[in-house]
């Protein structure tokens, strides 16, 4: 449990009913600003701090968490893969969620 809940929440203005976030949860450009560099910062520590052993593979919004100080946290590890960064070893079948595929990854298929 986070308290301001995930950034879908926010990002798509729902009023969502919980004593901490009763009223409208529109984000400025600088907190939705700062939680993108915590998202960023975060895959880049499951990818290149932990020696490339984590592959996250799922990044939408009900995914990244947010704390009291909207600091984003990503959850959801489902589809993640482990594995160093020989390719050879890694799975690269179609994952993710629908509607969150960058297009230019079904042409590779």
């Amino acid at each position: 449990f986070m308290e301001k809940r995930t950034s879908r929440d926010h990002l798509y203005n729902r009023k969502v009913c919980l004593k901490n976030l009763s009223a409208e949860t529109e984000l400025t450009w600088k907190q939705r600003f700062e939680i993108c560099i915590g998202l960023i910062k975060g895959l880049h520590y499951l990818y290149i701090g932990l020696g490339g052993e984590i592959f996250y593979r799922d990044v939408k919004s009900t995914n990244i968490l947010l704390d009291e100080h909207y600091m984003a946290k990503v959850v959801d590890f489902d589809l993640s893969q482990l594995g160093m960064l020989n390719l050879d070893h890694i799975n690269m079948g179609l994952n993710g969620s629908f509607g969150y595929f960058d297009p230019e990854y079904f042409r590779t298929l």
